[in-house]
């Protein structure tokens, strides 16, 4: 069988799955290459990027494509992925406002952008893919992290809904707490703020406190609304300031 027939033959048989030209082993790539395009021209498959395509369901106005979210998955995984800055914020209802491209968090370095995806390296917080944490985990702290930058509520409203976030169990406070290890500073405080209003005060004891108190006070700004079961972590913080 030529390679051009063995490559149709197993493009042919999926549906909405992926293709490289490694799954053709034993065949020359630059005939397997060479084929995947002509399938490409011929509306069969949809190059997502060199080397990597797309088999979906033919459609009147042809082939479907990927999902920004199935194709960062496929390049990163699933582990300590997720939405970064206005996208997550949008995604845990903080901000009406839609990026003009999507912006996606991955732990470690940086892996090349797409055309409609951007993604973010944060290569100093391996704690999120160590300990599991799922997309709507990554937005969250993602959202603590640039706050004020993203949301379009008041802060302690935000909290207040990333708050009833983990007591409906959407968010995993214990995979929070347990990836916020190497996050930053002004992210951790908000974080201890978030998980004393969730009802997880034996959480909230466990993240590691900013050093600065200048961090802390800008960290905590705006949080003076939350629920009284915030208040120990923020009357703590306010003690600390006025011993300086």
């Amino acid at each position: 069988m030529s390679t051009a027939r063995t490559v149709r033959e197993r493009v042919r048989g999926q549906r909405d799955a992926f293709v490289t030209i490694d799954e053709f082993r034993g065949e020359p790539r630059t005939a397997v290459a060479r084929e995947l395009q002509r399938l490409v021209r011929r509306n069969e498959l949809v190059a997502v990027r060199r080397g990597l395509y797309y088999r979906g369901r033919q459609q009147q106005w042809g082939m479907t494509r990927p999902s920004n979210e199935q194709i960062v998955t496929r390049i990163a995984g699933r582990k300590g992925v997720g939405p970064s800055v206005l996208l997550a914020a949008n995604v845990l209802g903080l901000s009406t406002q839609i990026p003009a491209v999507e912006t996606y968090a991955v732990a470690g370095p940086r892996p090349r952008d797409f055309a409609t995806i951007r993604l973010a390296g944060r290569r100093g917080r391996l704690a999120r893919r160590q300990h599991g944490l799922s997309a709507i985990e990554v937005a969250a702290l993602e959202v603590l992290d640039a706050w004020t930058d993203v949301i379009d509520v008041p802060p302690h409203q935000a909290m207040s809904l990333l708050s009833s976030a983990i007591t409906r169990g959407v968010i995993d406070a214990r995979h929070l707490a347990a990836g916020a290890v190497d996050e930053p500073a002004s992210a951790r405080e908000r974080l201890r703020v978030l998980l004393a209003d969730a009802g997880r005060p034996e959480l909230a004891a466990s993240i590691r406190r900013a050093r600065d108190t200048s961090t802390r006070e800008a960290a905590l700004a705006g949080l003076a609304k939350c629920s009284p079961s915030a208040g120990g972590v923020l009357r703590e913080a306010a003690s600390l300031a006025t011993r300086r």
